[in-house]
């Protein structure tokens, strides 16, 4: 959750500014719509919010995700970070043993101990229910809003259509 983004947009990202509010790649569709001025698509549910004020460097008033989310994994809130199922750092890049792994449940106070060392949650039994209420229902509305990957069979390609009738054929 703490990837950085170097963006350039000269004219429009003032060099050498800096933004540390969380975004994500949900961020994108809707910040390239309101760059072209269109709106976003409005048959789904968009997780992403425009960051097109971050990158031009105006006031926010408040964050523009005020939690990030991946739904069943972690939630980040503020300060903290709960991790919803274990977590081994570092995963195949062999940065195994950096840092300890993290049980389901950990609670970390990132403003303190931003390289997540000191598991907190005995410390904040109402701040890791609060986070799990919230991922709860994320996790909810996510599955409730989810769609199919890839066509609905009522919208198949006719390319896929032709060459379905070659290998009948064959």
């Amino acid at each position: 959750m703490r990837v950085p983004c170097l963006m350039r947009w000269p004219g429009t990202i003032e060099p050498g500014s800096t933004n540390d509010q969380i975004t994500g790649i949900i961020d994108l569709l809707p910040t390239f719509c309101a760059i072209a001025g269109v709106d976003s698509p409005g048959d789904r549910v968009i997780d992403g919010r425009s960051i097109l004020p971050y990158m031009r460097g105006e006031k926010v008033e408040k964050p523009i995700h005020e939690s990030f989310i991946v739904p069943g994994s972690v939630i980040r809130h503020g300060q903290w970070k709960l991790l919803v199922r274990d977590l081994t750092p570092g995963g195949k890049s062999g940065r195994e043993g950096k840092r300890p792994s993290a049980p389901a449940g950990s609670l970390f106070n990132l403003q303190v101990d931003p390289g997540e060392t000191r598991d907190v949650s005995a410390d904040h039994p109402e701040i890791v229910a609060d986070l799990r209420r919230q991922m709860d229902a994320a996790v909810r509305e996510f599955e409730s809003n989810s769609r199919p990957i890839g066509r609905l069979p009522s919208a198949e390609d006719p390319a896929t259509k032709k060459n379905r009738k070659k290998r009948s054929k064959q």
